[in-house]
């Protein structure tokens, strides 16, 4: 969990940085996902809003990001999910 931020419109937003080699998988992704679940289980209120689909998640990746990580961003239904490499940071 890199990133935890409460938006102007008090949603709660998670997500991950990945400055390697190798592009964000779909390991990535559903790693943050059960991060989520451990920490809302814990009793972290914010992660409880957090893992509500209405929080959208973030993710940074110096490699890019690869289909797996696409294919379960995709089954994620209407979660907003920000997607982010070095070229749309620089």
């Amino acid at each position: 969990m890199d990133v935890v931020a409460r938006l102007l419109d008090r949603s709660m937003s998670t997500g991950s940085i990945k400055f390697q080699n190798r592009q964000a998988d779909a390991r990535v992704f559903l790693d943050h996902v059960e991060d989520l679940r451990r920490l809302k289980r814990s009793g972290q209120g914010w992660a409880r809003e957090a893992i509500d689909a209405g929080s959208p998640f973030i993710f940074v990746s110096a490699a890019g990001f690869s289909e797996s990580f696409w294919t379960v961003r995709e089954e994620e239904g209407g979660r907003r999910v920000i997607t982010w490499s070095l070229e749309d940071l620089y």
